[in-house]
Formats: structure tokens, sequence, C-alpha cells
């Protein structure tokens, strides 16, 4: 059994009703006892802080007000594995938090210390992410159990460093981790900013998960146990797991992430004796219930990192306001869905390599059109929740508004380049934090573009992200342009180019002019221009 002196020291600042700087903390929820009944503690080790050293948990865990595991207490326990495993390499990126904590990761490799040094010949890479909100904690210690596994497993570890190189990230939000709260330190949604990029912690993380450029990426989270559907129902599942949606990946791509992948962590997970299911949210009042799965809105951390042709996860426990309620039960399922991806991915690492590798190029030099805009299929599905009343799981006829696959609104031909004013620098430098290249020009341009105009434009009611949103239409024309030497230019042969495709296409959900970084009225030409 490991053993470190390892302690804590969180200051709370007293509650409020407004909320402010470090108390955005969320008020205990937990099961009561007819609830409580469906989720039985199992059996069996965890190796992670939290379990191994209890001591080191604080009192504030249990009432939703402090973390099982800060981020001092969490680099301690990756310290020692590394120092106890020479294929663990520990690492501290040459960048913070917003507070200036530290924001460290372990690279598991046979061959190599760091990611800088190349990738290891025909071998998987595997990126694993917890604790992007800080009031998830099974989120980051169900990746603290994996590793935990992988130290005490040393011949399944073998087997799957044979096969492929893993960068883990366990601890994303170590600010909002020592004030438990969902949000970045400044307020914002850490998981809602991956197509705008307006903190630099996120841009500095994106470009991290570039540099490594993964195969697979598998993001660690919790939901929140007692939102209530139709009155008296809440979600009953230990697990939601779904892999990435957006369109404009490769289909075969998806086809791996929601065939092979999702239906395996499904069967295995239930074999295990937990519920399962894809994630969704929904409404909480009412009698009819209408609930969606996720979208291709690219502004959250799996979607955007499905952008890149990669399988991309996104795993769920029950736990949000739960405390310390099921933490074992919430932590194993959480390790379960991480476990079941790495096996799945050795298991299978010639067929997933050679099929990421192969859309990635079929993605470089295909003319598929663009999907711009997509929606929702409304479905009609039953679905086991808990009836609160009874303390039961019951199915239960529910509208599913089902993105697998969603249905094409608008495509557009994709252009060979986006070409646009050296006056928009700081677009050019968002798509380059998104993996992109973009060249600038050493002489003018001159020549025939095709042009969007703005014919409508809405505004939203209310802010997201401190942004209000805009909602555009636009018709395309044509006409001929300069842009003088210094503009950029954004080929769209390269493997990260459905960033561009999704921020540069005005009327997507997470375009730079919905966010309205580039403002547009009613009649004003998109000063981003479109080599056909």
């Amino acid at each position: 059994m490991m053993r470190v002196a390892l302690g804590l020291a969180l200051f709370w600042t007293s509650h409020v009703t407004a909320l402010g700087y470090a108390d955005r903390q969320k008020s205990p929820l937990k099961d009561d006892e007819k609830v409580a009944a469906l989720f039985p503690t199992p059996e069996g080790d965890l190796i992670s802080p939290a379990f191994l050293f209890p001591h080191t948990v604080p009192e504030g865990f249990a009432n939703n007000s402090a973390p099982p595991t800060d981020s001092v207490t969490s680099a301690s326990f990756l310290k020692l594995l590394a120092q106890r495993n020479p294929w663990i390499n520990y690492h501290e990126p040459d960048f913070t938090s917003e507070e200036g904590r530290l924001i460290p990761y372990v690279y598991l490799s046979k061959t190599r210390k760091d990611y800088t040094e190349g990738s290891s010949d025909n071998k998987l890479r595997i990126w694993i992410q917890g604790g992007t909100h800080g009031d998830e904690p099974a989120g980051p210690q169900s990746v603290l159990a994996l590793l935990g596994k992988l130290n005490d497993d040393k011949k399944w570890a073998s087997s799957v460093l044979d096969k492929a190189d893993l960068l883990v990230l366990p601890l994303y939000n170590p600010d909002g981790t020592q004030y438990f709260q969902r949000e970045l330190v400044t307020g914002f949604d850490g998981n809602r900013d991956h197509a705008l990029l307006q903190r630099k912690q996120t841009r500095d993380v994106k470009q991290l998960l570039n540099r490594f450029n993964p195969h697979i990426s598998h993001d660690a989270h919790e939901y929140t146990a007692w939102n209530r559907f139709g009155g008296n129902y809440i979600k009953s599942h230990d697990l939601q797991f779904s892999a990435v949606k957006n369109p404009n990946i490769r289909p075969e791509i998806r086809s791996l992430g929601e065939r092979l992948f999702t239906d395996t962590v499904y069967s295995t997970v239930r074999k295990a004796g937990y519920r399962t299911g894809p994630y969704f949210t929904g409404t909480t009042s009412g009698s009819a219930i209408t609930l969606t799965e996720p979208g291709s809105s690219s502004s959250g951390g799996h979607n955007s990192w499905g952008l890149g042709q990669r399988l991309s996860f996104l795993a769920e426990t029950r736990g949000i306001r739960l405390g310390d309620q099921h933490f074992k039960r919430r932590v194993t399922t959480g390790l379960l869905a991480a476990e079941t991806v790495l096996r799945v991915a050795t298991e299978n690492k010639d067929l997933i390599y050679n099929t990421i590798e192969d859309a990635r190029r079929e993605f470089i030099n295909g003319n598929d059109e663009i999907i711009v805009v997509d929606k929702s299929r409304v479905t009609r599905i039953d679905i086991d929740l808990i009836d609160v009343t009874t303390g039961e799981v019951v199915d239960v006829p529910v509208t599913f508004n089902n993105n697998t696959p969603s249905d094409v609104v608008l495509t557009r031909r994709r252009p060979e380049a986006y070409i646009f004013s050296g006056a928009w620098s700081d677009i050019a430098e968002r798509l380059r934090v998104l993996g992109l290249k973009v060249d600038v020009l050493e002489s003018d341009f001159y020549g025939t573009v095709e042009t969007l105009v703005a014919t409508n434009v809405t505004l939203a009611t209310s802010r997201n992200q401190g942004i209000v949103q805009a909602t555009v239409t636009t018709e395309p024309g044509t006409r001929i342009v300069r842009i003088p030497a210094g503009g950029f230019r954004v080929s769209t042969r390269q493997q990260n180019a459905a960033y561009a495709f999704i921020t540069l296409e005005p009327e997507n959900v997470s375009s730079f002019v919905t966010t309205n970084t580039i403002s547009l009225e009613v009649g004003e030409e998109y000063p981003v221009f479109r080599i056909v």
C-alpha cells in the first residue's frame, strides 16, 4: 500500500446569495433512502488518493463544499507513480491555471519521456482528461484511479503501452477544484470555450492537445443527479457515455466510436451491474419530457477534440451535488468507462490506427460538402428513469432529440481555402490555437472569390459566456477582391480543417459570427472569403 504525507489547506469564503469570487459552490442535494437504495457501494479497491489516503479528504467534501483531492494532492500522487514506474513520466507544462496553480500531466510510454520526442511508430496516441468542472470530483478521481490500476497491474500496463502512448491530464481546472465550483475562477465555463477560446487556460491546454495529436480522447465528467424530468423523474444511469457527433468528422471514425467503443462500454458497464446509456440533457418541468443528446456544437471539449478527425468520448457519472454520497460507486463506474476505452483501443489497435490514419488522408484530400448547419432528429423512445416518489427505475416514454446521426440543414461546397485581411489577426491567432496552419500572404492576392452577404441577423435575448450570440443567414455571390500582403490564407487541405469549417462558416452554431467576434449587420459582406 502506497503511503505519502500529504496535507490539504483550503480557505473558503463565507456563503452569500450572489455568485462571487471563489464562491460558486452548489448546495448539497443528496438521495433519500428510497433512491439511495438503487446505488449500493461496490466491492473492490480503488487505487487513487481519496481511497488510499482517506485522511487527506476534508470534512467539507461531505457537504459539497470541498474537493476530496485538491491539485497539490493530485500532483503528489502523479509524482509518486512516476517515481515507481519508468514508463510514467511526470511533467509540468510551461503554463498554469488562471490563479497560477500547476496543471501537470503524465506521459505513459515505453520508448519516450514526452510527446515532444516524437510519436512512437504505428502506436495509438490516447489523451485522457478529467476535472474540467471543479465540482465533478469523480471525473478526476476516476482518471487517477486508472493510473493507479496501471501501476498495480503492470502486465496490463505493458500490454497497453505496447500499442499506445498515453497523455493523461487528471485535473484541467485546479482553481475550480480548489473552490469546488464548476467554472474557472474567472466565472467562465471551461467546457464552453473550445471554439471561441476566450481564456488563456483554454488556449494553453488546446495547444498541448494539438501538439500531442491523439487518435483517441476521453473526457471524464459528472452530471447533476437531481435534475427533474416531468416532475417526478430523475436520471437513473450510473454512467452516461457518448461519442463525438459532429458530421464534419469522417463517418468511418464516427462509426467506430458509436459501434465498437460505445456499444462495448455499455455492455461492459451493464455486465458489471451498473446502469448506463447515452448522455442527455432535457426539460425539468411539466408532464411531457423532451431529452436531447449532445449535438454538433464545438464549444464543448469532446466535440471540439473530434474535429481533429479523431475518436472522442464523453463520460458522465452521476454525482453533481451529492457531496460524498455514492462516491466509490461513481469513481468505479468512471474508471470502468476509461478502462474499457483503453482495452477496446489496444485490443483493436490495428483496425483503429489504420481507420483513423486513412480517414485523415481521405479528409485532407476529399471534396465532400461541408455540413454548416444540422439539427436533431425528433424521435420517440422509452428511457429508464427513477420515479422519486417510489424509488423505482421505470421505463418512461419521452421525446428524444437524436443526433446519432443528426439531420443536415445546410451544406456548402468545400473551398480550397479561406482568405481574409491582415486586420483580422485575432481570428488568425485563434485558428492557429485550434491547430490550423495559417499562411501569411507574402504578396497581394487578386482574384475571384465566393462571398457571403448577411440577409438576416437575430440577436439572442441573453448572454452566453459573456457574449450575446447572433443567428445569421447569408446569400452567396462572387466577386474579385484584392487582399494586401500580410493577409491570411487558410488551406482546407489539412487534418484540422474542420475547425475552419465550424468557425468560419457564419451560420454554424460555433462560428466567429455566431459569437459576434466578427459582427455582421443585414446587408454587410462577410469579411472572410472562400476560394473555391
